[in-house]
């Protein structure tokens, strides 16, 4: 809904830095935004048709082919459309799942729990390969990231969640928005885990999603309060500064993402 805005959203957010130094990862990225938006026109009714799924398929494949991190997103992206069927297509859920994003990032920040969890499914053979990350000496210092600044991005977001379950109560709703609303929800679920690198690669597949949402919210008819607009941008461009100031403090001289980030 606003070019501009979008395109400085995702430069503070480190989509553009990124993609200098990981160009492949972030092919499969663009691959997946465009058959992830496809798949929820699809899903929704629209151009519901065998070479829309075939063309669909094609492009979650290739991205999966050109970097694997798009098999386990793809995963997640089928959950939440399975979830928003299931369970949340009342809007109100939305402010349940803020508060579960603001329980889960302030959990992360104060515990080892996610680095157990990829300690035991590093032993699944499926994800053998990424074993010596998380096993290999010093992998626990440089996973459990405990960064402050990526709690208060986590919270920002969760607190938006909120705001739009409050706000959009009893108020009729596109699903699109809805949907992207929930893999916004997705992101702050990766990002929350406070595994570094690891979360970072995983975010950059939902983060475009995450962009479109928010310039629709900001500039577009989804909302109609001038307030919540204002909010929305005030929490993008919160989230985008404490981004850049991590990703770039300290770097000076070198490329991320390998070194570990604040």
């Amino acid at each position: 809904k606003n070019f501009a805005f979008s395109t400085f959203f995702l430069y503070l957010m480190g989509f553009i830095q990124y993609s200098l130094n990981i160009s492949r990862q972030m092919l499969a990225v663009s691959l997946f935004l465009l058959a992830g938006d496809r798949l929820i026109d699809w899903y929704l009714g629209r151009k519901k048709t065998v070479s829309n799924m075939i063309l669909i398929t094609l492009m979650f494949s290739f991205s999966a082919l050109i970097h694997s991190t798009a098999v386990y997103l793809g995963v997640i992206l089928m959950f939440t459309l399975v979830g928003y069927k299931v369970i949340l297509r009342r809007q109100r859920s939305f402010t349940l799942l803020g508060l579960v994003g603001l329980i889960w990032v302030l959990f992360n920040y104060h515990s080892d729990y996610f680095y157990n969890v990829l300690q035991n499914v590093s032993t699944n053979r499926f994800f053998e390969k990424y074993s010596g990350f998380v096993t290999s000496n010093g992998a626990n210092d440089l996973l459990n990231q405990e960064s402050p600044t990526v709690m208060f991005i986590g919270i920002a977001f969760s607190a938006l969640l909120i705001i739009l379950g409050v706000y959009w109560r009893n108020r009729s709703v596109d699903r699109v928005s809805e949907i992207y609303s929930l893999i916004m929800f997705d992101y702050v679920l990766v990002i929350g885990t406070q595994a570094n690198w690891i979360a970072d690669r995983l975010s950059y597949f939902l983060l475009p999603f995450v962009v479109i949402i928010i310039s629709r919210l900001a500039f577009g008819s989804v909302v109609k309060n001038d307030g919540i607009r204002l909010l929305v941008v005030l929490i993008a461009l919160f989230s985008g500064i404490l981004n850049f100031y991590r990703i770039t403090n300290g770097n000076f001289g070198n490329m991320i993402p390998y070194l570990p980030l604040l």
